[in-house]
């Protein structure tokens, strides 16, 4: 398929940020961006954003988590927020556009690596926030699964 790529992440350091309840992406965001902003972490989009659900909703329960990673360079500081390192890991991507689609788009996404040369690897889902785009107006995302 044209619209999924192969690419691979390089070793990264993440600032973590996690909210439960329910539609906790918008609060995770938010806090993020109270941390980040008078950093000026995540004004140009040079340190990009991701995010996945932690622990996923299930089935009859209203509320879920979000974990968010602002990925950071290691020079800057990273004081009252949880630091990871995530390894490098080789990943299919799709792009997703509009808040309706995410669903079929991760269902498209996991359907053509079970029927590609590619196995699902260890190594955690990821929706990569565009920078610019919000639930309100154009929304999208870049849907990551770690692949070997």
């Amino acid at each position: 398929m044209d619209d999924i790529k192969i690419i691979e992440m390089e070793e990264m350091r993440v600032a973590s940020f996690h909210v439960m309840g329910e539609s906790p992406e918008i609060k995770v965001i938010k806090k993020m961006q109270e941390w980040a902003r008078p950093k000026n972490l995540i004004s140009d989009g040079k340190y990009p954003v991701f995010g996945f659900d932690n622990p996923h909703p299930e089935p009859g329960m209203k509320e879920y988590g979000y974990e968010l990673w602002l990925v950071l360079d290691e020079g800057v500081e990273a004081e009252n927020v949880e630091v990871k390192q995530i390894p490098a890991t080789r990943y299919a991507m799709l792009h997703s556009e509009g808040f309706d689609n995410i669903g079929s788009n991760w269902r498209k996404l996991v359907a053509w690596v079970k029927n590609s040369e590619y196995e699902p690897a260890c190594g955690q889902c990821l929706e990569g926030h565009i920078l610019g785009s919000s639930e309100i107006g154009d929304f999208a995302l870049n849907l990551y699964m770690p692949i070997e």
